[in-house]
C-alpha cells in the first residue's frame, strides 16, 4: 500500500473509533466496573497510572503499554484499543501515546475529589449521600524545595480544619463509620513523608527523620485538634527506614502515645512487611 493510501487509511480508522470518545461517561464508567471486578486488570491500571508520569518519551510509553496491557483482555475503548494496537509499530507511537495518556487522564480524574476545597466538599457530599465514607490527600510527588515542602504543609494545615468544619454540619449518624471496634474519625486523610522534605535521603538518616518531624507534627497536631485520621503512605523502599523510624518516634511522643487515629500504610507484597509490623508492635 502506498504511503499516501496508508495515511488515508489509517485516519479513517482513528475518526471511526473516535466516535465512541464523544460519550466519555460510558466507557470510563467501564472502564472503572472492569478495574473493580477484575484483580488483575486493576493491579496493571494502577501500575501503569503510577509509571505514567515518569514516561515523557512516546515510545517508551508504548512499551511499557505493551508490556502491561498485551496480554490482558482490556475493556478500553475503541480510540485506545486503536492505541494499544498500533503501539507496537515505532512509526506510530507519536499517534498512540497521546491517546493513551487521554484515556488514563480520564480514568484518573474520576478518583480526584477536586482541584480546591469547595470542589472536593461537593465530591465528598455525593460520596456521603449514598453512604460511603472517604480519604483524602493532596496530589504531589516528592518534593524538589525546600519551599515546595513548606507549601506542602501549609495545604495540608488549610484543608484539614476547612474540611472538618464542612463535615461537622452534616448530621454525624450520617458519616460515621467504625474501626477497630470504636466510631472512626469523620475525616481520613492520608501524606507522604516525601513531601514534607526536600532532600529525604537515607545518606541523610536522622537528618532527614528530624526535618520532616519538624513539618510533619503541625499536621498531626492540627489533625488531632479536628478529629481527623492520618495515614502515613510507605512510599518506596529506598525511603522505608525513615518513614518506619518517624512512625516509631510519633508513637512515642508524649503528646502523640494515646492518640489513636494515626496509622502507617504498609505494602505487603515485600518479604521484609512482616517484621515491620513486628516491630511496630
Amino acid at each position: 500500500m502506498k504511503l499516501e493510501a496508508r495515511i488515508q487509511a489509517l485516519g479513517d480508522e482513528l475518526i471511526r473509533c473516535s466516535a465512541e470518545q464523544a460519550n466519555e461517561q460510558t466507557w470510563l464508567d467501564r472502564l472503572i466496573t472492569h478495574a473493580i471486578q477484575d484483580p488483575q486488570f486493576r493491579i496493571q491500571t494502577l501500575r501503569f497510572i503510577d509509571v505514567l508520569p515518569s514516561l515523557d518519551d512516546d515510545i517508551e510509553l508504548t512499551h511499557h503499554l505493551q508490556e502491561y496491557f498485551a496480554d490482558l483482555q482490556t475493556p478500553l475503548p475503541e480510540l485506545a484499543q486503536w492505541g494499544l494496537s498500533k503501539s507496537n509499530k515505532p512509526w506510530l507511537a507519536h499517534i498512540a501515546a497521546p491517546l493513551v495518556r487521554m484515556t488514563v487522564r480520564g480514568f484518573s480524574r474520576k478518583f480526584m475529589g477536586g482541584s480546591s476545597i469547595s470542589n472536593a466538599s461537593k465530591n465528598i457530599d455525593g460520596l456521603l449521600d449514598n453512604g460511603m465514607l472517604f480519604s483524602l490527600d493532596i496530589l504531589g510527588e516528592a518534593s524538589i524545595t525546600e519551599k515546595e515542602a513548606d507549601e506542602y504543609q501549609s495545604a495540608y494545615l488549610r484543608m484539614i480544619p476547612d474540611m472538618s468544619q464542612r463535615l461537622n454540619q452534616r448530621n454525624v449518624t450520617e458519616i460515621t463509620g467504625h474501626l477497630q471496634r470504636r466510631v472512626s474519625s469523620r475525616l481520613n486523610v492520608s501524606l507522604k513523608l516525601s513531601s514534607l522534605y526536600s532532600q529525604i535521603d537515607p545518606v541523610n538518616f536522622e537528618g532527614s527523620i528530624d526535618t520532616i518531624k519538624r513539618r510533619l507534627y503541625p499536621i498531626l497536631q492540627c489533625a488531632r485538634e479536628n478529629n481527623t485520621f492520618v495515614m502515613i503512605d510507605m512510599e518506596s523502599y529506598d525511603v522505608k527506614g525513615i518513614t518506619l523510624r518517624v512512625f516509631l518516634d510519633i508513637l512515642e511522643e508524649p503528646v502523640f502515645n494515646d492518640w489513636s487515629d494515626i496509622g502507617l500504610a504498609i505494602q505487603t507484597y515485600l518479604k521484609d512487611s512482616y517484621d515491620d509490623i513486628q516491630s511496630i508492635y
